[in-house]
Parts: C-alpha cells; sequence; structure tokens
C-alpha cells in the first residue's frame, strides 16, 4: 500500500505520494513513481496498492489507449482495468488497487478526480473536489502549519500518517516511506519535485540494495 494526498479544484489540482516499495511481510525492495503526469490529458494518473497495474495503466493511457481527455479515459478505465487485473497472478490480485483520475474534464474545464477500485470491480467513482483526501485517513491538525510551505505541510501530513500507521499489525499496515514526491498541476503545466526524504529513507535503501543483492 502506499500514501496519497490530493486536493484539486476548478484552478489546479496537487498530488502528494510516497515512493517506497515493500514486499507484502513489510520488507523494502526499492523506490517508485505512483503518481503520472499525462500533459495530452491534463491529468494525473496515480494510484494505491499494487504498483504494477498502476504503472501499466499509465503507460497504456498515454501510449496506446490514446484517449481524448481525462473524461474519455475515465469512461474506458473500467473495461480495461479489469482485463489488465485479470492477467495479474493471484499473489497480486489479492492486493487492494485502488486507480485514480485527477485532472480537468475536456468536457466542463473543470477539475474533476475519478476513482477505480479492485474491491469493486473498477467501477468509476466520481469524488469530491475542493478538500483535501489524505489515504490512509488522518486526524492531523494543521492548524499550527498555516505559515509552513506545501511541501512542509505534505511531509507534515504523511510523518502523522506513518505514525499512526506504525501502531498498526504488518498485515493490515500501510507503508509509508522512501520520498515524498509533489505533483502541482494546472490546465496549462505540472510541476514536479521531491518534497522531501523520510527519516528512515537511508535505511530502506539499505534493506532494499540487500534484496536485490
Amino acid at each position: 500500500m502506499s500514501a496519497l494526498i490530493w486536493y484539486a479544484d476548478n484552478d489546479r489540482a496537487i498530488v502528494a505520494t510516497d515512493t517506497l516499495c515493500m514486499t507484502r511481510d513489510g520488507v523494502p525492495v526499492g523506490f517508485m513513481t505512483k503518481a503520472h503526469y499525462l500533459p495530452a490529458l491534463r491529468s494525473v494518473v496515480a494510484y494505491t496498492g499494487c504498483g504494477g497495474l498502476g504503472c501499466a495503466w499509465a503507460a497504456y493511457a498515454n501510449s496506446e489507449l490514446r484517449p481524448r481527455g481525462l473524461e474519455h479515459l475515465s469512461e474506458r478505465a473500467p473495461a480495461l482495468l479489469n482485463e489488465f487485473f485479470g492477467k495479474m497472478s493471484p499473489e497480486w490480485q489479492e492486493i487492494s488497487t485502488t486507480i485514480y483520475h485527477i485532472g480537468f474534464s475536456e468536457v466542463t474545464g473543470k477539475a474533476v478526480v475519478h476513482a477505480f477500485r479492485s474491491s469493486r470491480k473498477f467501477a468509476k467513482e466520481e469524488l469530491e473536489t475542493g478538500v483535501m483526501y489524505m489515504k490512509p485517513e488522518s486526524d492531523v491538525d494543521l492548524s499550527q502549519q498555516s505559515d509552513a510551505s506545501l511541501a512542509e505541510k505534505l511531509k507534515f501530513i504523511m510523518d502523522a500518517q506513518r505514525a499512526e500507521q506504525a501502531l498498526v499489525p504488518q498485515e493490515d499496515r500501510v507503508n509509508i516511506g522512501g520520498e515524498l514526491i509533489v505533483l502541482e498541476m494546472t490546465r496549462e503545466a505540472c510541476t514536479q519535485y521531491v518534497g522531501a526524504q523520510f527519516s528512515d529513507f537511508e535505511e530502506q535503501k539499505r534493506q532494499s540494495d540487500v534484496q536485490r543483492a
């Protein structure tokens, strides 16, 4: 699983993820990008759960499907995601996976967010905009962060998520780590950057190197 934070309104969209990849028993095996900007679609494809499905979907949407925009991509997504998911190994199919389309509609020009959950056969869900979404959910209090930068606020949230998840049994835990990646998108452009490294980044990197040796 992964951490995901997003916010979208009629002028901009913000997406933040961690980068950590782990085995199902909590061993770090590397780092990956979990949100992909598709400029031709004015959209970001982000995902939690099975990274292989998320990466494959973003690549397919960009190179094979050739959608006319976010709405068209989302209409085609349920059938195609079920097809992709059905070809994955049973081990990966057991992982709860959600794909998110976050961006600007080619129909209305407004920000829209669609979610496709493996637990619901990837049926399209339209999510509310104008509010901050956190996965996993957190009761973090941002009232003392008014003067902080966006990256600092997002790091503050993910640090709270990490602390809360550390109390959850490993089999149910959302493992968060690596680096904080931030995407700030308007209709015309997207700025992507590393917002921070988490405190255990070097140790996770060392463990990942051992796993790949």
